[in-house]
């Protein structure tokens, strides 16, 4: 047992060890000498370039040759017990990540939309400035300026939403802060990007309006 009545001697100071697993935060530990505090059982880690299966027999076979009654209770590989300490927040990830999908597909989809019925609505305003003079690049791209119009006001509100809500993910986030301004930057440019190939349709079929049946239509 350990005595707290007489003076502990403190030998060194190692820096913060990260918890194994993540999210944890890191607590105050000490480590005792073994010959201080015997433990009724230990942890060893073995390194092996092969494969670990076969040295965990081997490891099996040492101990019995040393005392029959030694015996490991429980090997895992590495590989095994990162998966394991993993399996819950790789499961949110993925969770996580098919609600970003669903959402911005739905988003894709409304600007699409938008776009598709604002191109239905001014046929004949388009029809007319082709005949006016106008080229097919400049309608293709009045459409185009439109959609990303909305697009960029949408990632706008969508940033000022993440970073309201920015402390509830940042319990699941592991080596990257919550507010990181290079991953804001990355997904704002992947949503206009896809938002600009969701706006390309209707707006090719903007710029192939035939203007004399939209003026047969006035």
């Amino acid at each position: 047992q350990r005595n707290f009545d007489r003076p502990i001697e403190v030998v060194g100071v190692v820096a913060d060890i990260p918890p194994f697993t993540p999210g944890v935060a890191t607590q105050p530990e000490i480590y005792w000498p073994f010959q201080q505090q015997p433990r009724w059982g230990s942890y060893f880690v073995l390194r092996t370039s092969g494969e670990p299966a076969a040295l965990a027999q081997a490891v099996e076979r040492t101990l019995a040759g040393v005392d029959p009654d030694l015996r490991p209770v429980r090997m895992q590989s590495m590989a095994d017990l990162v998966s394991a300490r993993l399996a819950r927040p790789r499961f949110q990830m993925i969770l996580i990540g098919v609600f970003a999908a669903v959402a911005l597909t739905l988003a894709l989809v409304g600007v699409y939309g938008v776009l598709a019925a604002s191109v239905a609505a001014r046929t004949r305003e388009l029809g007319v400035r082709l005949a006016l003079g106008a080229s097919a690049r400049q309608v293709l791209g009045l459409v185009l300026h439109q959609g990303m119009v909305l697009a960029g006001v949408g990632v706008a509100v969508g940033a000022l939403a993440a970073l309201g809500v920015s402390r509830l993910a940042s319990a699941l986030l592991t080596g990257v802060r919550a507010t990181d301004p290079l991953t804001y930057g990355l997904v704002a440019a992947l949503v206009l990007l896809a938002a600009a190939m969701a706006c390309l349709i209707p707006a090719r079929r903007a710029a192939r309006v035939d203007p004399m049946a939209s003026l047969r239509g006035e």
